[in-house]
């Protein structure tokens, strides 16, 4: 197929999109590797994915080959910024959501419960029931408000089963899964205090983005190497395993609590656009 594209084509780049390569089999490496070989540009959004496919090329092709790959570095841009910055310029967005589930999170703001937002689908890969069990003997339960967004992505088996457990540790919570359209996700980006994002693997997560520029403490996985994020004096707690858990959610309260205001929220937000906002990267896109 690749083939067929370079014929009808003057310019083949290939995008390697989210991890996707990172949980390629390694039945599937040659055949990437002839794409890869075909193509005029490969783009690697993140340090991580680059190295990945270094790594992959190493074991399925001649040495004389690999130098034939151009590499080029642009990032995915991030529309949901857009929405986000939209509804902090013009709150009534929210206040007008027809959405039930944001409503109810709406009213647990008002009875100044700690929104914490966990995971942003419904895959296993987000590690929904590690996170409950980690954080359910947490001191003040009563003082969070738990999200569990899973409009997408899940299973009914794994869906009861987080349900489950939330009912039966007497969370305060909410699991969405109606369909939000793109006002209501920035409306929960935006009454989050507290998203936790621990995925088993993840390359550059909009989401979290998103959460970072409303102005939500994340806490994430070291393992998930986020390396543009890293000593950039963001709101951002990282642990290394989930019996950090308790402790971190603590930090993350004390960050949204006393850093995430005035000057060093203004700081983070134009970090973070100037960092995937597709209105800073488009041109770059256009000119690949």
């Amino acid at each position: 197929m690749i083939r067929i594209y370079k014929l009808c084509s003057k310019n083949v780049t290939s995008v390697i999109w989210g991890s996707d390569i990172f949980k390629s089999k390694k039945r599937q490496y040659k055949r990437l590797s002839k794409i890869f070989l075909n193509s005029d540009i490969v783009n690697c959004c993140t340090p991580e994915i680059e190295k990945a496919l270094n790594n992959l090329l190493k074991s399925t092709v001649k040495i004389r080959d690999f130098g034939k790959v151009k590499i080029s570095r642009l990032k995915f841009g991030v529309l949901g910024l857009d929405y986000v910055k939209d509804v902090l310029e013009n709150p009534s967005i929210t206040f007008d959501s027809k959405n039930e589930d944001i409503k109810v999170i709406e009213g647990a703001k008002k009875e100044n419960k700690i929104i914490v937002t966990i995971g942003y689908n419904g895959s296993r890969n987000q590690q929904h029931l590690k996170i409950i069990s980690a954080i359910a003997g947490v001191e003040n339960i009563n003082n969070y408000f738990f999200v569990v967004p899973m409009t997408y992505g899940s299973d009914e088996g794994y869906y009861n089963d987080i349900l489950n457990f939330l009912k039966s540790n007497c969370f305060n919570f909410v699991v969405i899964r109606k369909f939000l359209d793109n006002y209501d996700v920035a409306s929960l980006r935006i009454l989050t205090d507290m998203f936790i994002q621990l995925q088993i693997t993840d390359a550059f997560s909009a989401s979290m983005m998103e959460h970072l520029y409303a102005g939500s403490s994340v806490i994430t996985g070291k393992w998930l190497n986020y390396v543009e994020l890293q000593d950039s004096n963001l709101s951002l707690v990282e642990i290394s395993s989930f019996s950090q858990l308790p402790e971190a959610l603590k930090e993350s309260l004390e960050i949204k609590n006393n850093y995430i205001s005035g000057y060093k929220l203004n700081s983070q937000r134009d970090y973070i656009w100037n960092l995937c906002s597709f209105n800073v990267m488009i041109d770059n896109w256009l000119e690949l």
